[in-house]
């Protein structure tokens, strides 16, 4: 439970809430009917898990970003060649669905990430280098940027250790 939501868990009282902040309000509806409908019919499954639209452009790119190696992506240019766009219409599309190439990759390398931190054999150095960053504090970094706490302390966590 920590680790998908945060360290302010209280259980046995005698509302179940979440809280968050009001700005989110505020922020504009970048879906449209068609998709809430097809959001809505897999609810409430999906309102613990992050929503995806497996027809989005966000992600079809993901995917094929899995399938290679971080080293290997291509740059905004190259993927939008490979998308048969041009490079403005490839950021254009990726913004109406709320998203950047840079956003899609960083959520890549967190997954991964992840993944590797639950197997304990993997060290961080091991780690930084398979997701393509320079050293491991570079990793450290981004990845207390992506997940608000040290690949030590977050693989602590998913193995259990932390009391």
């Amino acid at each position: 439970y920590q680790v998908m939501f945060s360290d302010n868990l209280r259980f046995d009282r005698p509302r179940t809430r979440m809280i968050f902040s009001a700005d989110c309000l505020d922020l504009p509806i970048k879906r449209s009917p068609q998709e809430l409908q097809r959001f809505l019919a897999h609810a409430p499954a999906n309102i613990l898990v992050k929503y995806r639209d497996p027809e989005s452009l966000a992600t079809r790119i993901k995917h094929d970003l899995r399938q290679m190696p971080p080293d290997t992506w291509p740059e905004t240019e190259a993927l939008a060649a490979r998308l048969c766009i041009s490079a403005s219409t490839l950021r254009r599309r990726l913004a109406e669905e709320g998203q950047t190439y840079q956003g899609l990759k960083d959520s890549v390398r967190k997954e991964l990430a992840i993944v590797w931190l639950a197997e304990p054999q993997i060290s961080f150095a091991e780690i930084a280098t398979r997701l393509g960053f320079a050293d491991a504090s570079s990793f450290y970094k981004a990845f207390r940027k992506w997940v608000g706490s040290n690949p030590g302390h977050y693989r602590s966590l998913i193995l259990g250790e932390a009391s």
